[in-house]
């Protein structure tokens, strides 16, 4: 039967069952972030992958959790977490934000002929919170380079409250300027991004690092200025 548009449609609508909908509390089992992927416990039923309403919860539900279910028939949906305020649930969730350290000061570095200072933690430090134990990290910084064939670098060390997660201040992730041998030196600005995984929930502390290597014939000095630390967690 055709159906003017200008028609009442509620005369072809039933009510829905109340036995059809209804809500409860869920307890995660198990939360994978990157996937999605869960077990879930609720009135002494298991259920495996149950389906998320709000994408953005799968990176901060983990593992203890408890959730919010929506049930619809013999289907739940996850709602998102249910959590008490000022708990450090709520503190992760709202640290999925940028933080930065910003260290506007100068760092002066000198080394003699051939020698290198090692990674020295200097400026100011970041303290996060990651949920998923995925984070993003970008360093910023000017520095004056002089001393033919040195190099100076940006790097930065981490030390989280999970076990095997510290990660140490290496030149495979640093900012690096090299001074080619110019006489009168450089003047550069240099920038570095990276990702991490440390697996888990977990505090961290990043402290910016630097060091500073000297040629094989000549000494070296650096000065670095307004040095920043950006970090997302995700």
């Amino acid at each position: 039967m055709a159906v003017p548009r200008s028609a009442d449609l509620t005369q072809f609508m039933s009510g829905v069952d109340p036995s059809e909908v209804g809500f409860s509390q869920g307890f995660v089992v198990s939360w994978n972030p990157d996937t999605g992927e869960n077990v879930i416990k609720t009135r002494g039923a298991t259920f495996n992958n149950v389906s998320v309403m709000d994408s953005s919860d799968i990176v901060t539900i983990r593992a203890g959790s408890i959730v919010g279910l929506l049930r619809w028939k013999n289907s739940y949906f996850v709602l998102g977490s249910i959590v008490a305020p000022g708990s450090d649930t709520v503190e992760a969730r709202s640290a999925i934000s940028f933080s930065t350290g910003i260290t506007p000061g100068p760092l002066n570095q000198s080394q003699g002929t051939g020698t290198s200072s090692g990674y020295v933690e200097s400026g100011n430090d970041v303290t996060f919170t990651t949920y998923s134990g995925r984070f993003l990290i970008m360093l910023t910084a000017q520095v004056d380079l002089s001393g033919a064939r040195s190099a100076a670098r940006f790097s930065y060390a981490a030390y989280a409250d999970l076990d095997g997660a510290n990660i140490a201040a290496s030149d495979a992730r640093a900012a690096m300027v090299l001074d080619p041998g110019a006489a009168m030196g450089i003047q550069q600005t240099v920038a570095y991004s990276n990702t991490h995984n440390v697996g888990g929930y977990a505090h961290i502390t990043v402290k910016p690092a630097f060091k500073l290597t000297a040629g094989p014939a000549f000494a070296a000095a650096a000065i670095w200025t307004n040095r920043s630390v950006i970090v997302h967690p995700f």
